[in-house]
This record gives structure tokens, sequence and C-alpha cells, in this order.
């Protein structure tokens, strides 16, 4: 305070000012110990005006070692010590006219600073919540004066110390439990009808339907769970997802357990005797088989050859007749994942589909149109989505065939990147005609 009155704008010459500062604050009583600095190391006070300089003193009133001397200086020291506790006590009471005991207890749901996490790429701190959680308190690691340190059981995708001082935890307060029915929650609005996902509890999968995962959401109630598809986990949550599938791939699929069969204590006696139904039945006469029952047999035959036939046929015409839109299809993916500005956008590998769908024959599917122009040359357009590791975007494609070069050509080749922010539009191919 008192050095920036004394210094240039330029600031430069702070260090020059020190000396005119270190004086009068150095002369200066103390409040904490009621003397000053000065007077507290030498033992005395040792400034004198210059009338002082011409009388005499005693000759042993400057002596370090005289008895006056060191009387005096423990005489200051004993103030300086009182005077310090009273400024203890003062301090103290003043600390603690508002201050309350700890609310926090073990087992008690807690929201956490969002300054104690770290930041995602591209996101600002100041428009995150202020807020994480609520997550329970499993121990307590402290007891400071000030308030204890708490252990709380965060997410383990969250890379950060569980260990949070009562300064930086909130208490939480469900809705159920609320004295005011007609206060608002706790808990915030979703966005665009969805909530952050806060973890996953378990995950079931029937036949060859997708896996679900059962999740909490975050600032929810933790009662409030909820089935959702993997590829909706994997959007929202692509951290959360990639720990859980860690996890579940390193426990391995569950063993059946062999059957066992229990045996009823009556039938130990029985055990030693031989059933009857038990003996081999190789000689028994079968019945013969009438021209009804043959025919039927060559029917259902015939019926499962002619489905069997129609199955292979449709999946070689797929895979040796491959429809051009589809050919167009692959030539504009292969383009994009070999651009470099693509590439470092929306990281590698770069995967493409047709709709954001969990059905398979959906993804599979790329809109196109076809149509000729005033030459009759055939044009084919395409229009697909692609992903990568740390974005995402969409493929505008339109492609015709060229007899003269016997190969196909692009007309225009545009990528639209939508995330991560901000979107940008790549024009990766423009076919200007000679």
């Amino acid at each position: 305070m008192m050095l920036r009155t004394l210094v240039r704008p330029d600031q430069k010459d702070w260090v020059d000012r020190l000396p005119d500062i270190e004086f009068p604050y150095n002369t200066s009583v103390h409040p904490a110990i009621g003397v000053t600095p000065f007077e507290l190391h030498h033992g005395g006070r040792k400034g004198r005006i210059f009338a002082d300089l011409l009388l005499p003193r005693p000759a042993d009133i400057d002596a370090a070692c005289s008895p006056a001397s060191v009387r005096k200086y423990r005489e200051l020291l004993a103030q300086a010590r009182t005077n310090m506790q009273k400024a203890q006590v003062r301090m103290q009471q003043q600390a603690n006219r508002r201050r309350v005991p700890c609310p926090i207890r073990v087992g008690d749901r807690v929201w956490v600073s969002s300054e104690e996490f770290a930041l995602e790429q591209d996101v600002s701190r100041k428009l995150l919540p202020k807020w994480f959680g609520p997550w329970t308190v499993t121990s307590a690691a402290g007891d400071e004066p000030d308030g204890p340190s708490f252990v709380i059981d965060i997410p383990e995708h969250l890379t950060v110390h569980p260990v949070f001082h009562a300064s930086k935890l909130a208490t939480y307060t469900p809705a159920k439990s609320d004295d005011f029915p007609g206060r608002r929650s706790q808990d915030p609005p979703s966005m665009d009808g969805h909530q952050e996902v806060d973890r996953v509890i378990s995950d079931r999968k029937y036949g060859s339907k997708p896996r679900q995962y059962k999740v909490t959401f975050r600032a929810c109630d933790p009662d409030d769970t909820r089935w959702i598809s993997g590829a909706d986990l994997k959007a929202s949550a692509p951290l959360i997802y990639a720990h859980y599938e860690r996890q579940r791939l390193a426990k391995g699929p569950p063993r059946p357990a062999p059957p066992t069969r229990t045996q009823d204590p009556s039938e130990k006696g029985l055990a030693a005797q031989e059933d009857p139904f038990d003996t081999i039945t190789d000689n028994i006469p079968e019945k013969p088989v009438t021209a009804a029952e043959g025919a039927s047999y060559v029917v259902v035959i015939a019926a499962g050859l002619a489905v069997a036939s129609a199955a292979g046929y449709a999946v070689f015409k797929e895979l040796v007749f491959q429809p051009r839109e589809y050919k167009v299809f692959g030539k504009a993916l292969n383009r994009v994942k070999n651009d470099v500005k693509v590439t470092s956008r929306l990281g590698t590998p770069i995967t493409g589909y047709g709709d954001e769908s969990t059905n398979r024959a959906a993804r599979q599917r790329v809109r196109h149109k076809v149509y000729k122009d005033e030459d009759g040359v055939e044009h084919i357009q395409v229009q697909f989505l692609v992903r990568g590791p740390i974005g995402a975007g969409t493929v505008h494609c339109e492609m015709f065939y060229d007899e003269a070069k016997k190969d196909w050509r692009f007309t225009y080749l545009i990528v639209d990147v939508t995330s991560p922010l901000p979107a940008k539009r790549i024009m990766l191919e423009s076919y200007i005609p000679s």
C-alpha cells in the first residue's frame, strides 16, 4: 500500500524506494506487539534528536550486556508476548463471529466446487456449473480448526484426488425431503432434453440387440436411473463409456455355473436299482413313412433351399454388383480420410455412415440422388456422416463417370465440420469443365 504511492508509473524504481518504506514501517508501533519493531529488536528506542546528541548520558545506558539493558529488554519481551496473546484472542473472536461447526458427516451427499476439477478442451470455466455432484462422503480425512477434509466417492473416470476440504463442499438437499414443497428443486434443468451422465451402474444385452447401460445423471437424484443405448452413451459421455467398457472387457464374459442335481434322501436306496426306461432301445422297430409325409418333407426341404438360395443371391449381389452410390460413397470417404485438413479437425481413424441411428440398416443406407445433365451424363449425389475421435461432420459429394478417362470424377466434395466448434466448411474437390 505504501510502496504504491511512491513508485513511478512505469514501476521500475520500486527497489530504490524500499528504504523509504522500511524506515517508517520499523519505527511505527505494531498492533500485535504494542511496540515498534526497532524498539523490540534493539532493546529500546535508538532514535535520538539532534539535541540528545549534545547532552551527556549515563555510561551504561547503551551497553549491550549492562544490567539495565538486559532488564529493559526482558520487560519489552514480556510486554510483546502479552500483547501478542491479546491480539491472538482478539483475532480468534473476530474470525469466529460467523463461523459455525461443519454440518457435513460421513454418509451425506454433497456438492463439490467445480474449481477443483480440470477443464476439458474448449470449455470456459465461466459457463460451467459452480458445483458438481452430488456424491457421497465416504470418510473424514482430518480435523482442522476451520473445518475437516473429507473423502468423496467421485466417479472413477475423473482424474482428481478424492479428498476435498469442507470449504469446497456444500450439503445436498434432495427435493423429496424438502420442507418447502413449492420451492424449485436444486436439480438444474436439462439442456435440449438431455441430462449429463454421471456414472454407469450396470449393463444388459438381449440376443442380437445393442447393449444397454443403466446410468445415473449428474445433478439429479441417485434413484433416478435410466437404460440408454451404447451409441447414446458414447455420444454424450465418451470418457465414462470408455472407462466402463475397459472394466467390463477386463472382467471377461460371465461363465455359466454347471448344473447341479439335488437328490432326495428317500431316493438313495433306489439309486442302485436299474430303471427300466434306461435300457438300450436299438431294437425298437421304426414306423414306415407314408406318401403324404414324404411329400411334406420334400416341400419343406425345397422351401428351405429356396430361402437359402435367395439369401445367397442377395449376399452375392451385394458383394459383387455394388450399387453406384456405394462406389461414390467409398471414393469420397477415402478422399476424406487422406486429407490433412479434415483429419486435423476430426482425428483418425475416420468412419462414415448413413444416419445417426442404432439400426444397422439405417446406418448403412446412404442418402443419394441420380440425375442426367443436358449431355446425357449421369451424375450421382450422396450425403453421409463422418466421425473421428475428436470431432464429426457431414460430407456432400457429387461424381460422374468420365467416358474419356474411364473413371469416376468429382463434381464437388465438401465437408461441413460440426464439432469441435467453431464449425467450418472444407472444400476438397471442385470440378471445372474445360
